[in-house]
């Protein structure tokens, strides 16, 4: 049996105490049920989890296109922020107008590898243009990425 040309995806979702179980496959993943300004709670928000998606994206295809060019990974680490144009609409806030949409992602990424500059920088770029997160989140919101290889 040949791959799947044209997968789809899936997660199941249940959610009970502003706390939603995301299974998908073998694996699962608490997420707040809610988006959350405060900072301190016990599992990570819809947003931060959005964040978190990207960023692994990001890591996956940029570790790929480093191994096709051979180039050997010591460690990468990513650094993500996200605006909202009305955060108090999308926690929830009572009387707040707006939208509660992302407006802006900042990213700033760290690769230390065994490349050299323009080796990585190409595959920093392929990483990118083939990460469906970043290039879904650039259509819709202001994208700023850093890139900074050791």
């Amino acid at each position: 049996m040949g791959a799947c040309v044209n997968p789809r995806w899936s997660v199941r979702v249940r959610a009970a105490r502003n706390l939603s179980t995301v299974f998908a496959g073998k694996s699962s993943l608490n997420i707040l049920s809610r988006v959350s300004t405060s900072g301190v709670e016990s599992a990570p928000d819809p947003i931060q989890t959005i964040l978190g998606a990207l960023a692994a994206d990001i890591n996956g295809c940029f570790e790929r296109s480093l191994t096709r060019r051979r180039v050997l990974v010591d460690a990468m680490e990513a650094t993500l922020f996200a605006d909202l144009h009305s955060p108090m609409v999308a926690a929830g806030v009572i009387g707040e107008e707006g939208n509660p949409a992302i407006e802006a992602i900042d990213i700033s990424f760290f690769a230390s590898t065994d490349g050299d500059d323009s080796v990585v920088e190409s595959a920093w770029e392929e990483a990118l243009r083939s990460s469906s997160l970043f290039q879904t989140f650039s259509k819709s919101a202001k994208v700023h990425v850093t890139f900074r290889h050791m």
